[in-house]
């Protein structure tokens, strides 16, 4: 009998998991700044920067009403300072937030949602000078953030999304491991709320997000 239960458990558990919905979406970006000071006969690097991150996201539609997920955090930065020695600077992250993302509001194809995600993130990084190479304690940082947003619904299964840090919510702890064994761990806590910048850039975070 106890068989008989579990495997009509699994076969309720495959079928519910069949005829659910998910969707996907995330970000991909590069970034580059440098160059040279020209002095006629003589040529001289500027400072330069580099960034890429990753940040692909995914999971499954719930209800019409509540979705749940999970997004992915790689990102690496390089930092050359000009000189003699040149000091280059480098760091990378990797983190992961699941989140949860409730639709309160439905007009036509309009909507309006909030989501909160708690993510995770371990970050490492290097400085490099003159041959040598000093590696940094690594940091484990923990942070919640909440925010408001709006969906316009193309089709069926595409849908164009904006987010808006007009209202936000934060909140991080970070902890850094030291050579002798010490940590250093700091807090922050943060609430926003205001329409005073919402034309510049990142005020307004515009993507999309796909049904399957």
């Amino acid at each position: 009998m106890k068989k008989l239960t579990l495997v009509i458990a699994i076969i309720l558990s495959a079928t519910a998991m069949s005829q659910a919905q998910y969707f996907g979406g995330g970000s991909l970006g590069f970034n580059a700044s440098g160059g040279k000071v020209d002095f006629g006969d003589v040529e001289t690097d500027m400072d330069s920067q580099s960034s890429f991150h990753f940040n692909p996201r995914g999971g499954i539609i719930h209800s019409e009403d509540l979705w749940l997920g999970l997004e992915l955090n790689l990102s690496v930065s390089r930092d050359k300072e000009a000189g003699d020695p040149e000091i280059i600077n480098t760091s990378t992250t990797f983190g992961f937030a699941p989140f949860v993302r409730y639709y309160a509001l439905e007009m036509g194809k309009f909507s309006l949602f909030g989501q909160g995600q708690l993510g995770l993130d371990f970050i490492s990084s290097k400085s490099e000078s003159g041959g040598t190479t000093t590696s940094s304690p690594n940091t484990t940082r923990i942070r919640l953030h909440a925010f408001p947003g709006i969906s316009y619904q193309v089709s069926e299964m595409l849908s164009l999304e904006a987010t808006i840090n007009a209202f936000n919510f934060s909140a991080y702890r970070s902890v850094q491991k030291q050579d002798n064994g010490n940590k250093a761990i700091s807090n922050g806590i943060g609430f926003g709320a205001g329409l005073d910048n919402l034309a510049t850039t990142g005020a307004l975070t515009i993507g999309a997000t796909v049904k399957f």
